[in-house]
C-alpha cells in the first residue's frame, strides 16, 4: 500500500469523476426530481435528503472545498474530520488520502495503515491486510498440529544394551526435551492466537491497529470519536466484504476470470460486482487507493444492533 505519485494522480481522477457525478445529480435534482431529493435548501446550500437514497450515496466522499458539509456528530456539536486526504507530507510531497501514516521505517506513506510488521520486514495496510490476517491464521494451524504431533510423543528406550548408569538419564533428557517443546511451542501459539483475534475484530469493525492504538487523542480524522464510535464501519458483513476484496490476491481473482474451487459461478460473479463497486482501478490496470470520509454524523443510538454490536441503543461494551 504504498503511496507515490501515480497512485495520487489516479485518485485525484477518481475524486473529479466523483465530482462530476454529483455536479450532474444535483442539475438532474434541480429541474424536478423530487422523488429522489426534497426542496433545496438556499440558506445551506445543498438539498434536503430524503430517506430513498441509497446508502452508497450517502457515503460519497466530502472534500475539502465543500466545507459547507462538514460532518457533526450525532450527540452534539462536535465538527468531525470533514476531508478525504490528510495534511500534506513533506517527505512524500502528497496529500496521502484519509486513513494513511508515513511510515517511519519504510519512510513511505501507507494507505489504510495498519503496522509495520518486522518480522515480515514490510508494512501491513489496505493491499495485504487479508494476506497478514491468512497467514496469521496459517501459522495457528501449523503451530496446533505441531503441538498435537509433540502432545502425542513418549519417551522409549529402544537400545537395551546401553550401560545402565547412561540408561537411567536418557528418559530424563527425553522428558526435558519434550516440556521445553511443550513450552515453546503453547507460547507462540497464545501469541499467534491473540494476533489473530485481534486482527480479525479489527476487520469485523473496519478498524486498524494504528487508529485502535493512538484513537482520537492523536490522530487528527478522529477527533471528537469515542473507542467503540468505529466511523469507517459499514455494517459487519460490510467490513469483512471491505477487508477481503481491498486486498492484492482478491483483486487478482475478482478482476481475472479465473474459477475457484468450491466456489459457484453465481457468487463469484456477485464478488466480482462488489470488487467492482469497492476498488475502482484505471483502464491501464493501475492501483487507486480507496476513498474514505468520515460520516455525516455517529450514531451511537441506532436500534439496529446487528449493524451495530458495539454500541446501540440496547448497550455498549466500553
Amino acid at each position: 500500500g504504498w503511496l507515490d505519485s501515480s497512485a495520487i494522480s489516479r485518485l485525484d481522477h477518481l475524486e473529479k469523476n466523483i465530482r462530476d457525478q454529483e455536479t450532474d445529480r444535483a442539475e438532474l435534482e434541480m429541474i424536478g426530481a423530487e422523488d429522489i431529493m426534497g426542496e433545496y435548501d438556499f440558506e445551506k446550500n445543498s438539498f434536503d435528503v430524503k430517506d430513498s437514497i441509497t446508502e452508497g450515496e450517502k457515503l460519497l466522499p466530502i472534500h475539502p472545498e465543500n466545507s459547507n458539509l462538514s460532518s457533526s456528530s450525532g450527540t452534539g456539536n462536535n465538527t468531525l474530520y470533514p476531508h478525504t486526504r490528510r495534511k500534506f507530507c513533506d517527505r512524500c510531497n502528497i496529500h496521502p488520502p484519509l486513513r494513511s501514516h508515513h511510515c517511519q521505517i519504510c519512510n513511505k506513506c501507507v494507505a489504510t495503515f495498519d503496522h509495520h510488521c518486522i518480522f515480515l520486514g514490510t508494512c501491513i495496510g489496505e493491499r495485504n491486510h487479508f494476506r497478514f490476517w491468512f497467514f496469521v491464521w496459517m501459522n495457528l494451524i501449523t503451530l496446533s498440529t505441531a503441538l498435537d504431533v509433540v502432545n502425542s510423543g513418549k519417551v522409549v528406550l529402544q537400545n537395551q544394551d546401553v550401560e545402565k548408569t547412561f540408561s537411567s538419564f536418557l528418559p530424563a533428557i527425553g522428558h526435558v526435551i519434550l516440556l521445553v517443546a511443550k513450552f515453546y511451542l503453547y507460547t507462540i501459539y497464545f501469541v499467534v492466537s491473540v494476533l489473530w483475534a485481534v486482527h480479525s475484530v479489527l476487520a469485523m469493525c473496519n478498524i486498524t491497529t494504528f487508529e485502535c492504538g493512538k484513537g482520537g487523542k492523536y490522530i487528527d480524522y478522529l477527533r471528537g470519536t469515542e473507542m467503540t464510535d468505529f466511523p469507517f464501519s459499514r455494517s459487519l458483513f460490510g467490513n469483512i466484504k471491505i477487508f477481503i476484496i481491498r486486498d492484492d490476491a482478491s483483486q487478482w481473482i475478482l478482476n481475472t476470470k479465473v474459477s475457484i474451487p468450491c466456489v459457484s459461478n453465481r457468487l463469484l460473479q456477485r464478488l466480482r460486482r462488489c470488487f467492482n463497486n469497492f476498488m475502482s482501478l484505471e483502464e491501464n490496470g493501475g492501483w487507486t487507493p480507496m476513498i474514505w470520509k468520515m460520516p455525516d454524523r455517529i450514531v451511537r443510538d441506532s436500534e439496529e444492533w446487528w449493524n451495530h454490536p458495539w454500541q446501540n441503543k440496547y448497550w455498549s461494551c466500553c
